[in-house]
C-alpha cells in the first residue's frame, strides 16, 4: 500500500522506500537547342561567266546537301526533349520519403496494464496465464511515459494514461499498436489537470480526471478532447468532501464513484455533476475499509468492488452508507496482496493489478477464499509495479 506522501513527491524518502519495497516484491529542367542555317545565295554572286555560272549552279546542289545537315541537327535538337524525361521522373521521387512508417498493429482483445516503474503499457491476450511475455509493449523515449500510474480505454479502443511524475497531462495512444509511439496529448493550463492516478470514461465517453494534489478536483472533458482545452465540468469545493481522490469509476447510469483516500470512503456523485456538489457516501466501520485507493463497478451486475490491503470488498449494486460488503475476496488461496486497479472483461471476469508484480484473474461473482483462474506473473511479463489492468 502506498503512502499518500509518495504521490505528492516522488522524490521523498518515503517514495524511495515504497519503490524499493515493490521492486523487491515483484503505454519537386528542361533543355533547349538552337541551329543557325547559312543561306546559299551569297555563294553564286561573284562569278560573271556563264560556264562558271553553270558550275556555280551546281554549287547550290552541294549547298543543298549542307542544307540537309540541319535535318540531322534538328534530330539533335530533339535530344534535349529526351533529357526532359528524367527531370519529370525526378519530381515524384521526394514524395515517398516523408510518408510515415505505418505503426505496427495487432488484432485481437487484450488486457492492458500500466507498468509504473518500468515505464510502459503492456498488452496480454485475455487468456494469458503464467510467466508469459506481453504481446504489446508501448515503451521508449517517443512515448514520454514516466511512471504511468493511471489507465483507461475509450469506446474506440484508444489508450489514455497519466504519468504520476508529470503533473498536468494525459497521454493518448492508438488502439492495438505497439512500439515506441509518440502520443497525442491532453494537457496545458486550460485543462486544470494536476497530478492524477485516476481517470475513467462515463457512458457518454467523456473523460474524467481526478486531481489528488495541488488543485483537488475532478475534471470532465468532451468526447475526443485533445490539446490545451478547458474541461466541460469540474467537481470541486468544500461540499464535495474530496480530500485525496485517486481511483474513479462509473456505473451504467453514469453515477461517478470516487475512492477518497484520505477520507477512507467512496464518494458517489450523480451523473453530470458539476461544481461544489454534495455526494452520497459509502463508508464507515461496517464497510471494513482500512485504506481505499481505487474502486470499480461490474458493468454487468453493477456491484461495487473496492480493493483494500489483502482484501477486495464487494458491495451490492447501489450500496451507500455504513453498510457491510455482501462478500469479500480474501484469503491465502486468492493470492490477493497489494491489489490496486481493477477491470472487468465482457464475460464478467475480474482482473486485479497487484503492485507486487502480478495480474490475477477471477471468474464472475468470485467470493471468499477462491483461487484465481489465472495468475500473470514472472520475469517474462516485465512487470515492475503494475497499477491498472483494463481489458478491451
Amino acid at each position: 500500500m502506498r503512502n499518500p506522501v509518495d504521490r505528492r513527491s516522488p522524490f521523498s524518502s518515503n517514495a524511495a522506500v515504497r519503490r524499493t519495497l515493490f521492486l523487491t516484491l515483484a503505454l519537386g529542367g528542361c533543355g533547349s537547342g538552337t541551329t543557325i542555317l547559312v543561306p546559299p545565295k551569297h555563294v553564286a554572286a561573284p562569278t560573271p561567266t556563264p560556264t562558271a555560272s553553270a558550275t556555280a549552279s551546281a554549287t547550290p546542289t552541294t549547298s543543298a546537301t549542307v542544307s540537309a545537315t540541319p535535318t540531322a541537327s534538328a534530330t539533335a535538337s530533339a535530344t534535349p526533349k529526351a533529357s526532359a524525361t528524367p527531370s519529370a521522373t525526378a519530381t515524384p521521387s521526394p514524395t515517398p520519403s516523408p510518408t510515415p512508417t505505418p505503426l505496427p498493429t495487432i488484432a485481437g482483445h487484450f488486457v492492458y496494464v500500466a507498468n509504473r516503474d518500468n515505464p510502459s503499457i503492456l498488452g496480454f491476450q485475455l487468456n494469458a496465464n503464467g510467466n508469459v511475455a506481453p504481446t504489446i509493449t508501448i515503451a521508449g523515449s517517443n512515448t514520454t511515459l514516466d511512471s504511468p500510474d493511471a489507465l483507461a480505454i475509450d469506446a474506440s479502443g484508444k489508450l489514455y494514461t497519466a504519468n504520476d511524475n508529470d503533473a498536468g497531462s494525459i497521454l493518448i495512444f492508438p488502439s492495438n499498436t505497439t512500439g515506441n509511439i509518440a502520443p497525442t496529448v491532453l494537457g496545458g493550463a486550460a485543462t486544470k489537470i494536476a497530478q492524477t492516478e485516476g481517470i475513467a470514461f462515463d457512458p457518454a465517453n467523456e473523460l474524467y480526471v481526478a486531481n489528488f494534489d495541488s488543485f483537488i478536483a475532478i475534471n470532465a472533458f468532451a468526447n475526443g478532447a485533445t490539446g490545451n482545452v478547458a474541461p466541460i465540468r469540474t467537481i470541486t469545493g468544500s461540499n464535495t468532501g474530496l480530500t485525496e481522490p485517486i481511483g474513479i469509476a462509473f456505473d451504467s447510469s453514469g453515477k461517478l464513484y470516487v475512492a477518497n483516500h484520505d477520507g477512507t470512503s467512496i464518494l458517489i456523485f450523480p451523473a453530470g455533476a458539476n461544481g461544489n456538489v454534495t455526494p452520497v457516501v459509502l463508508g464507515g466501520s461496517n464497510t471494513g475499509f482500512a485504506s481505499v485507493e481505487t474502486v470499480a463497478v461490474d458493468p454487468t451486475t453493477q456491484k461495487i468492488y473496492v480493493p483494500d490491503g489483502s482484501t477486495i470488498h464487494v458491495f451490492a449494486a447501489g450500496a451507500t452508507g455504513n453498510v457491510a460488503p455482501i462478500t469479500n475476496i480474501t484469503g491465502s488461496m486468492t493470492q490477493v496482496s497489494a491489489p490496486f486497479g481493477l477491470g472487468f472483461d465482457a464475460s464478467g471476469n475480474l482482473y486485479v493489478a497487484q503492485e507486487g508484480g502480478s495480474v490475477l484473474v477471477f471468474p464472475p461473482n468470485a467470493s471468499g477464499n477462491q483461487p484465481p483462474t489465472a495468475d500473470i506473473s514472472g520475469s517474462n511479463t516485465t512487470f515492475d509495479l503494475p497499477t491498472y489492468a483494463v481489458p478491451h
